[in-house]
């Protein structure tokens, strides 16, 4: 009976010792486990990232027009304008590259003169070509020259200004639109704000871009006519109001949205 007890009680002691053997065998290998690296597992599903190169942009543009000729249409030398445009990236990543797009500013000034309301609407197209380089993770500098087109339409309220030959009275305007060649040189930064990825895997950029450059356009002389076939008889005098020379040094700043 002696032994049979001694095996039992030997049994016992042992037993917690190898429990706790193994227990603490089980520890140590699941430390191991949880200090190795993690292998990230790509889902096949998740499409890959890609742009289309382009970029629509709206803002504001101002330009310094030393010139006569807008006197009588401005009180000041500014001339604040809505600017648009929309370019493709050519080559290179997107904070980097060459890049073409066309551009349209659009403004409108009212004053009076000779006592009497003017108007001068004036209309900028534009085909940019951009380089662009990459200063930080979300900065890139830009340098612009873009060739184009500017129109101005004059208008001036003059209730003594003729109508049609047959209608009797006054129209009351005369008016004058020009086209001339015109062209800007700018440079500036930009700086991306956020990014967000649809879930086609399409990547979308917010950028904030700030430009400051020269702007030239031919001058040419403002003669405002009534531009009707007058009545018999009757002899009006075109209004000359001098020369207009739209360029001076200008600034844009716009929210763009590339993707």
């Amino acid at each position: 009976m002696r032994p049979f007890l001694e095996k039992v009680l030997a049994a016992f002691r042992t037993t917690p010792l190898a429990l706790t053997l193994t227990l603490a065998s089980a520890l140590i290998s699941s430390v191991a486990r949880a200090s190795e690296p993690a292998v990230a597992v790509a889902n096949p599903r998740a499409p890959a990232t890609f742009a289309l190169g382009l970029t629509v942009g709206l803002g504001v543009r101002s330009d310094l027009v030393r010139s006569a000729g807008l006197d009588p249409f401005s009180t000041t030398d500014g001339v604040p304008q809505t600017a648009l445009s929309v370019s493709y990236r050519l080559s290179g990543a997107e904070l980097s590259g060459l890049a073409v797009g066309v551009e349209w500013d659009h403004g409108e000034l009212t004053s009076t003169a000779r006592g009497t309301n003017t108007t001068l609407t004036i209309d900028r197209l534009s085909l940019g070509l951009e380089g662009r380089i990459r200063l930080a993770a979300r900065l890139v500098a830009f340098g612009r020259l873009a060739p184009g087109l500017l129109r101005d339409h004059a208008s001036l309220l003059d209730l003594s200004a003729p109508a049609g030959a047959y209608g009797g009275g006054a129209s009351g305007v005369l008016d004058q639109t020009t086209w001339v060649v015109a062209g800007d040189v700018s440079g500036g930064l930009a700086y991306r704000m956020a990014e967000l990825h649809a879930q086609s895997g399409l990547a979308f950029g917010i950028w904030l871009a700030a430009e400051g450059g020269y702007g030239y356009a031919a001058s040419h002389d403002l003669v405002l006519g009534p531009h009707v076939e007058t009545q018999p008889g009757r002899v009006d005098e075109p209004l000359r109001l001098g020369t207009l020379a739209f360029r001076g040094a200008f600034l844009r700043v716009r929210l763009a949205l590339s993707f």
